[in-house]
């Protein structure tokens, strides 16, 4: 099947298809032939059409990932809509179940959404610890001039989760470079992209969708490369979080035959621990969480930047008690934002100021726990990311 059950119709790439077809009868069937095809459901428009030839199969026989020599060719697919996708065995011998013979499977192509499923089915937590990490992989083929700009996500259980906090990171594979299988720290890119979210424990099952990043800043994204797109959850409790999933495509064989040819086509990844590993193999090929990657045509901004001739200080840093802020914009804001988060992300500062261009800010960190805290200036065209270390 497709890599995705969703792709965006920008990032439809050339793929390979790879079935398993087994004489399951008690006569030798002659003349056996798989074909594969895809067509537009809305108009039965054949878009991709492949034939394999078995000859003739005994009884018991499985010919076994069998690779259709025609690639899928991208440029078929021209408009946003839903496909399917028909495995059909012929033969010249009597069949005397012929409801086997046929598998249906379907994908879409939307306008900006990556996913591997199209709606929940389950729902899965890590047996082994309560704090675990699980996400999705996804392939892009064309990421010059398009930007990763949110990740939704399903969870089950947010009524038991009031007031818990998940993250969640982008990154982008490099590759697996001791060939362990595995996914390490040094194997990835980033974060690229980091936000968190707080449950207010009445969001039910539907999809929470958050910006890629917490400054609402979108990833710029690279031609031919893979990305993974993560939720982490951490407890020092016994709750546990359930991921919304599906297990209504399974992967197994788009993986096989992404290996074989060197054009890997992972689905999930998942982490049990939080140790910074990800196993690629998830929790199963045949299932997957509801967790998804937005992404946008690229803009570019003509606006000047904010802060590349601005004078920020903050004063004493390491500090205690006060946090002392000295900033000068060489011209005017319309608007500047002030935001200082505690090391979880927790916003414990947010002040705005209109018409803003010099001014020394005073924020009383008496209450606050000693550790690492980040200050954030956004303008409209603009970011300044400051760390700031408290001794109290």
């Amino acid at each position: 099947i497709m890599p995705n059950a969703l792709t965006p119709l920008s990032q439809v790439a050339e793929e390979f298809f790879v079935a398993d077809i087994m004489n399951v009868g008690i006569q030798p069937a002659s003349d056996v032939a798989l074909e594969l095809v895809i067509k537009k459901k809305s108009t039965n428009e054949i878009i991709y059409q492949d034939t394999n030839f078995f000859g003739t199969l005994q009884p018991g026989f499985l010919a076994e990932n069998e690779i259709f020599t025609q690639p899928f060719n991208p440029d078929a697919i021209q408009e946003t809509g839903s496909y399917e996708g028909i495995y059909t065995a012929i033969m010249d011998s009597l069949d005397y179940v012929p409801e086997n013979n046929v598998i249906f499977w379907n994908f879409e192509i939307t306008d900006s959404t990556f996913a591997k499923e199209t709606g929940r089915t389950g729902n899965i937590t890590a047996a082994a610890d309560f704090s675990f990490t699980y996400g999705n992989f996804f392939f892009v083929p064309d990421g010059q001039g398009y930007k990763a700009t949110s990740v939704s996500f399903g969870v089950f259980n947010t009524q038991q989760l009031e007031n818990r906090t998940v993250n969640t990171y982008l990154y982008k594979w490099t590759g697996d470079a001791n060939n362990d299988g595995f996914i390490q720290e040094n194997e990835r890119l980033g974060p690229l992209g980091f936000n968190s979210y707080t449950f207010e424990g009445n969001e039910g099952r539907s999809l929470i969708n958050i910006p890629m990043n917490l400054d609402n800043e979108a990833v710029p994204l690279e031609d031919s490369s893979y990305y993974i797109v993560v939720v982490e959850y951490s407890t020092n409790d016994t709750q546990r979080l359930f991921f919304n999933t599906s297990e209504e495509y399974n992967y197994q064989a788009t993986w096989g035959v992404g290996d074989s040819l060197g054009r890997p086509r992972f689905a999930s990844v998942v982490d049990v621990g939080n140790t910074g590993t990800f196993n690629p193999a998830g929790f199963g090929l045949d299932v997957v969480p509801q967790i998804r990657l937005h992404i946008q045509p690229l803009t570019i901004s003509t606006m000047e930047p904010v802060f590349e001739e601005a004078n920020i200080v903050v004063s004493q840093n390491p500090t205690r008690n006060m946090v002392r802020l000295n900033c000068e914009l060489k011209e005017k804001a319309e608007e500047l934002q002030v935001l200082i988060r505690d090391s979880s992300c927790k916003i414990v500062i947010a002040r705005k100021f209109l018409n803003f261009q010099q001014k020394e800010l005073t924020f009383d960190a008496r209450k606050w726990p000693s550790g690492l805290y980040f200050l954030e200036l956004l303008t409209g065209s603009d970011q300044y990311h400051k760390k700031i270390i408290i001794q109290n």
